[in-house]
């Protein structure tokens, strides 16, 4: 009888743990697209802090896993130009303030923009309007993480 019980408890085990492998097997992730200067003054902080987001395995409130994807363009001044336009990524890093004057949408959009470095180089960064969903949410997620590790 002891041992049928046992047996039993494996079977339910067994099955138990394939059913979640399977489920995470199937699950897409939300990839965030991130807008930043590769040459930036908080380049390796980003690029450390985004590691660290990674490494964390934060997920959105439905359970999607969330990965980073950053555009970092060769000339990050010529791309401002494009951001709101043909460029709508989920999250926008800018260097400083001033960047934002590029173009109208950046303007407005930077307006609730959270500071991530302290000092002159305040790292403006927000979640444009353009971004909605799982993808807004996921973006909101790193935001709130990067900005609970500013960069002093």
């Amino acid at each position: 009888m002891k041992s049928a019980l046992v047996k039993l408890l494996l079977i339910v085990w067994v099955l138990t743990t394939l059913a979640a492998c399977q489920e995470r097997k199937n699950e897409q992730p939300i990839v965030v697209h991130v807008f930043r200067d590769r040459n930036g003054p908080a380049a390796s902080w980003l690029s450390e802090q985004i590691g660290n987001f990674q490494k964390a395995k934060i997920r959105t409130s439905g359970g999607k896993p969330i990965v980073i994807a950053t555009a970092e363009p060769k000339d990050y001044y010529k791309t401002l130009a494009d951001l709101g336009g043909g460029l709508k990524p989920d999250l926008v890093i800018l260097d400083s303030e001033s960047d934002a004057q590029a173009n109208q949408a950046l303007r407005e959009e930077s307006q609730s923009a959270s500071r991530l470095c302290s000092g002159q180089d305040s790292c403006p960064a927000f979640v444009p309007s353009w971004a909605s969903g799982e993808g807004r949410e996921a973006a909101r997620a790193l935001l709130s993480f990067l900005v609970s590790h500013t960069r002093t």
